[in-house]
């Protein structure tokens, strides 16, 4: 169910197709639409059989009318959607509908928007459309492979993201997106930086980058995972294997055995690490477990 219109902009946004985020811009009726009403726009008569939301997508917001767009239906109790091809603009037609815009990709000059934008409602909200379009530029394969975490802070412009010999900064008051793409390698490796106007939401700039933006390890924790398809479990579940009854070689440890795990500024995957480690010093090289020392991070299963 569509509770919101705030939860409409999120459903939207990721119904967009690849082309329409990276050169469209989509508006949405801000009320939805009562049953049996019937919609006349140029070109097109639209019946809304259910209580539905209304959006229009313009695929190509810098040419002349007409050109290719879409009318999108969204029934508010069940969230199906139905999609009405056209060329012509809703903008003055449809009674009192009060369109806005939800989505610009970051192509699309602002002359090129048809109507005023809508402002961010509260600091929840900008977070959400925030989340939503750092999803929904996600390719298919990617949506599986990298974990995006939002940075509940505002960076102020000029201060620096991240590690400084990075030598990143915002260039205006920036809300963050670390996107992991490649979660289970160790740092440094490639990730990016989105970052997007703290007012309203808006996509400013994507920056590639090697290292997590965190500065060392008394740095307050403001990142959060939204999107985790890969993940790592803090409490591992063992199995062992029987010894065989034929061994070869046998090694017999000489004299008492110790082994030093360490690791200083950890994430999870050096916790991963130092988990893996541990059951081979002990199920591969026969090690006492008492013998054994770790430490991590804060000497706890914590992680940055």
């Amino acid at each position: 169910m569509i509770e919101s219109f705030e939860a409409l902009i999120l459903f939207l946004q990721v119904q967009l197709t690849p082309e329409e985020r990276a050169g469209g811009v989509a508006y949405a009726a801000h009320r939805a639409v009562p049953a049996g009403t019937k919609l006349e726009f140029p070109g097109i008569v639209i019946d809304v059989p259910m209580e539905a939301y209304i959006a229009f997508i313009d695929r190509q917001p810098s040419a002349n009318w007409g050109h290719p767009a879409r009318y999108v239906l969204v029934s508010r109790e069940t969230g199906g959607v139905r999609s009405m091809n056209t060329r012509l603009p809703p903008f003055g037609q449809g009674g009192d509908l009060q369109w806005r815009v939800i989505y610009k990709a970051p192509s699309v000059p602002e002359a090129a928007v048809a109507v005023t934008r809508m402002p961010a409602t509260s600091r929840r909200s900008v977070f959400q459309r925030v989340q939503a379009h750092a999803f929904s530029n996600l390719s298919f394969e990617k949506q599986e492979t990298t974990n995006l975490h939002l940075d509940e802070r505002v960076y102020k412009k000029g201060e620096l993201i991240g590690p400084a010999f990075q030598e990143i900064s915002a260039s205006m008051d920036s809300i963050l997106v670390f996107a992991d793409d490649d979660p289970r390698a160790n740092f440094g490796h490639a990730c990016r930086y989105l970052l997007y106007d703290s007012k309203d939401g808006d996509f400013h700039r994507e920056v590639p980058a090697r290292f997590p933006p965190i500065a060392d390890a008394k740095q307050r924790k403001t990142l959060r995972a939204f999107h985790e398809p890969v993940q790592f479990t803090a409490e591992a579940v063992r199995f062992h294997l029987p010894w065989p009854i034929w061994r070869c070689p046998i090694i017999i440890p000489e004299g008492t055995r110790y082994a030093v795990l360490y690791s200083g500024m950890s994430n999870k995957r050096h916790l991963n690490d130092m988990e893996f480690l541990y059951r081979t010093l002990i199920d591969i090289y026969a090690f006492n477990p008492a013998h054994i020392y770790a430490l991590s991070y804060d000497g706890t299963l914590n992680t940055q």
